[in-house]
């Protein structure tokens, strides 16, 4: 955490440090307006996708397998849709070899693949 008055002060003294500051401020604005827009606009698939991946990095197994830890209805309220139709999108995930679902498990076989599912507003 940094003093807000020190940091003020500073950047008032070198403007490289602002406009460092800045645009660390603007990227920011941008990852957060990129993750809203996905969750606006962004399929049930893709949710799905981008949550699975979400939580397989962020609770590393320590193996070469990348597994998210989630039940289907967990899944579903997260991405903000119902059980069957997470339920169906997991099927055709799995149809598709780019899962395989466990009790409350999903392992990502093949996470290049599935990342391309994930919404993006350059696609």
């Amino acid at each position: 955490m940094f003093d807000l008055d020190r940091v003020t002060r500073v950047a008032h003294e070198n403007p490289a440090l602002a406009w460092a500051l800045a645009g660390q401020a603007v990227e920011r604005l941008y990852d957060v307006l990129e993750e809203l827009a996905g969750n606006t606009f962004a399929s049930v698939r893709q949710r799905v996708a981008r949550h699975l991946l979400d939580l397989a990095a962020s609770h590393p197994s320590g193996g070469t397998q990348l597994t998210s830890l989630v039940s289907q209805q967990d899944l579903a309220n997260s991405v903000g849709s119902v059980r069957e139709v997470v339920s169906r999108v997991l099927a055709e995930l799995k149809a598709e070899h780019l899962i395989r679902t466990g009790p409350g498990r999903v392992d990502i076989l093949d996470p290049i693949r599935l990342s391309g599912e994930v919404w993006s507003r350059d696609a």
